[in-house]
């Protein structure tokens, strides 16, 4: 191929060139972002970023395939911005996931009187929620996570099958989380300032 087919078939990007192609791709490369993203506004600036890109490497593209270029450029901004925004959302969520411990921390180990007030209400509330379960759901409960015992020990002692104890236990942990857990947590968040 000689120089002048080579250019006629990917002209070097001057100015003129550049507002074809950004007309030209422009809307296809939004759509395609906002696939990805599903975010207009991320989408726009992200393609208005790979034309930018594109600009000030020019010198460097001869040769190249621009549409290919601009949206393998596109993709890849996409799938960076997610994977950032993954990383956030997480760090988010540990954030207060930690935060909810330090309360119950503050309230198991410094032992001053708002904290042992709060412990006190705590403990009953559980007790409460704990003797409202069934009888033998209580029972096996108690066994299993005041008394320390194992699955096949309370099944032993109760004369239960192994599936009817971890039957047990799971509904009586669903119950304390419904009307214990996120309450509880709810009232410590709002009631301590971070």
């Amino acid at each position: 191929m000689t120089e002048r087919e080579k250019n006629r078939t990917n002209p070097q990007l001057d100015d003129e060139a550049f507002e074809i192609l950004y007309r030209r791709f422009y809307p296809r490369l939004y759509n395609f972002a906002l696939k990805i993203t599903g975010e207009a506004s991320v989408s726009q600036d992200m393609v208005h970023e790979v034309f930018i890109k594109l600009w000030e490497n020019r010198s460097n593209l001869d040769g190249y395939n621009y549409g290919g270029l601009l949206f393998k450029m596109t993709r890849n901004m996409c799938f960076n911005y997610l994977k950032h925004k993954k990383v956030i959302e997480n760090k988010s969520i540990d954030l207060k996931r930690s935060r909810q411990w330090e309360v119950l921390y503050r309230i198991e180990f410094v032992k001053d009187d708002p904290y042992l007030l709060i412990e006190k209400e705590l403990e009953e509330q559980f007790q409460e929620i704990v003797n409202d379960l069934p009888e033998r759901c209580r029972e096996v409960f108690i066994l299993s996570r005041v008394n320390g015992m194992k699955n096949r020990e309370i099944a032993l002692e109760l004369n239960l099958s192994l599936k009817a104890i971890e039957k047990h236990i799971s509904y009586a942990l669903r119950i304390i989380r419904a009307r214990f857990m996120l309450p509880v947590l709810t009232f410590l968040l709002s009631f301590f300032s971070f």
